[in-house]
């Protein structure tokens, strides 16, 4: 499924690099109860999307990392992939920023 699921993510980078549509792609936060259902065979799972984003020049942002997962816990979460509202403003504050020095948000953005 995981090489499925990465085939439709290349179509879709091919479809907007050909279009010239900016794609940001986001690793959201999640508790370790949903890491652990992740079944795919390689550990590094990430590493083929990072390297689809940086083949079509798509901005990625991993904030299942730290320093913002440090910051949350299992209270701002409403759900074991869902943030709650403590968790919506820990995102925000760390995604916003984040997000405007994006190639995406200076061309969506762009005088």
């Amino acid at each position: 499924m995981f090489a499925e699921q990465l085939k439709c993510l290349k179509e879709l980078l091919e479809i907007a690099q050909k279009e010239q549509l900016p794609v940001v792609l986001i690793n959201m936060p999640v508790t370790e109860a949903n890491r652990n259902l992740i079944t795919c065979p390689d550990a590094n799972w990430q590493a083929p999307i990072r390297q689809l984003a940086m083949q079509y020049g798509a901005d990625c942002g991993d904030f299942d990392a730290a320093p913002l997962a440090s910051n949350l816990t299992t209270n701002d979460f409403s759900d074991c992939v869902h943030l709650n509202k403590s968790g919506q403003t820990k995102f925000v504050a760390a995604f916003t920023p984040w997000l405007k020095q994006t190639k995406a948000y200076k061309q969506a953005f762009a005088n």
